[in-house]
């Protein structure tokens, strides 16, 4: 049975970031706070007057990127400091770091865009969604990545050219996006609260499980392999 060794109170939490010197980064709905992981004790935090999502860290740990409801923001760590908010500042809820591209995808409402982490100029690329992007995710050689809408539609993107390779129709809103690796396939929760499982290659479907009354919102695979889907 785990044991509860340390606990930390917090009103709202989206999301957590282990880096070096043994310390995590917490990022809340109105608040991003640096954790020590030895005893839990505060060592920094700021407050936001707006709605964060995701975050994500580059590989050398200087910079903090988060999705919120005002768009793409840039901190500066460990100082937390707010340098930049990427235009268009509409809302962002998607966010995946390319590493091997040095790029950081995100979205602005239905279109997607990516920040080049050499240059911080922003690409939008052409072929969007007609509605709200839900989630985006990638391959781990990076070659891939896939977006999912409110228009019920997921599409396979390269990174070679940054174009669609193929887009699919399905019967509801993919609300989260995953990649297994071991049978190189895509996994897609829906809205529905249905489980659909599509090749990598050319997305065709392999088979459509109903396992929620809710929408799927977290799907993690472990090392079983079982599958955790959480709705």
């Amino acid at each position: 049975m785990a044991e509860v060794r340390l606990q930390i109170q917090l009103n709202s939490y989206h999301t957590c970031i282990e880096i070096s010197n043994k310390r995590i980064i917490v990022t809340c709905t109105e608040m991003i706070a640096i954790y020590s992981l030895k005893d839990y004790t505060l060592i920094n935090n700021v407050q936001c007057e707006d709605i964060n999502y995701e975050s994500v860290i580059t590989p050398d740990e200087r910079l903090l990127f988060v999705s919120s409801d005002k768009g793409l923001k840039q901190y500066s760590i460990p100082d937390l400091t707010l340098s930049v908010v990427y235009q268009p500042t509409s809302s962002s809820n998607c966010l995946v770091l390319l590493k091997k591209k040095n790029r950081v995808l995100f979205n602005d409402d239905d279109k997607l865009l990516g920040l080049c982490l050499k240059s911080f100029g922003i690409t939008e690329y052409r072929d969007h969604h007609i509605t709200f992007i839900f989630s985006v995710t990638s391959s781990s050689d990076e070659e891939y990545f896939f977006t999912s809408g409110n228009d019920n539609v997921i599409k396979k993107w390269s990174t070679d050219t940054w174009n669609v390779i193929k887009s699919v129709n399905i019967d509801s809103t993919g609300y989260t996006l995953f990649v297994n690796e071991l049978s190189k396939t895509l996994l897609v929760g829906k809205k529905s609260g249905y489980l659909s499982e599509f090749t990598i290659k050319d997305l065709s479907l392999i088979r459509r499980i109903h396992l929620h009354d809710t929408c799927i919102r977290k799907l993690n695979l472990l090392k079983s392999p079982n599958l955790l889907t959480c709705a």
